[in-house]
């Protein structure tokens, strides 16, 4: 996995930290979201509008470990 550009990659870690917290979640796992989010957008050509679905997350989440 190449890293294309790290903007965003803060944002995108809120937004999942947040979405987890939000959900009910515990620290680790909603950490895990955040992690992942920021993990996929940094592959990406671009910033916000690039964000992954919960889909993509999910999967990447699954193939690195799980929560």
């Amino acid at each position: 996995m190449d890293v294309l550009n790290v903007l965003g990659a803060g944002d995108a870690f809120a937004s999942g930290f947040i979405y987890g917290y939000l959900n009910g979640w515990d620290w680790y796992k909603s950490c895990r979201m955040g992690n992942a989010c920021g993990a996929i957008l940094v592959t990406k050509p671009g910033c916000s509008n690039f964000n992954p679905t919960l889909e993509e997350v999910m999967k990447f989440v699954d193939e690195h470990g799980g929560f």
